[in-house]
């Protein structure tokens, strides 16, 4: 008798379960994109789904680096040279990428949240 080869699918060699949980991003697509901040200079709030390039721009020249971290900074413009902030998944990646690297980017949940956000600020200057 001939032996037919099987059509089962082999076991991955490595689980979902086992893969190193600091590998995943920091935050999932839909929350990145369902996010707002605050536009520097013009303080107008945006998601960051239906910002402009520019104002995406922006927010990203605007990210901070606690002292221990400086040095990402300079690895952090290699990862991001050339990506298009109008495709959302340029925006997505770059915010993992800030993330990663230990930067500060003011993101927030509800529109409401940025807003107490600003009206902070402008009472502090």
């Amino acid at each position: 008798m001939k032996k037919t080869p099987t059509t089962e699918a082999a076991e991955p060699a490595e689980s979902y379960d086992r893969l190193n949980k600091s590998a995943l991003p920091k935050i999932g697509y839909n929350r990145a994109m369902a996010s707002y901040f605050i536009v520097p200079k013009s303080n107008a709030i945006r998601s960051v789904e239906c910002a402009t390039a520019e104002e995406f721009a922006a927010l990203v020249r605007e990210v901070t680096f606690p002292s221990r971290t400086q040095r990402n900074r300079q690895l952090l413009k290699s990862c991001l040279a050339g990506l298009d902030y109008a495709e959302n998944l340029s925006k997505w990646y770059c915010v993992c990428e800030i993330m990663a690297a230990g930067g500060r980017l003011s993101l927030f949940a509800t529109v409401e949240a940025a807003r107490q956000s600003a009206q902070k600020e402008t009472l502090e200057v």
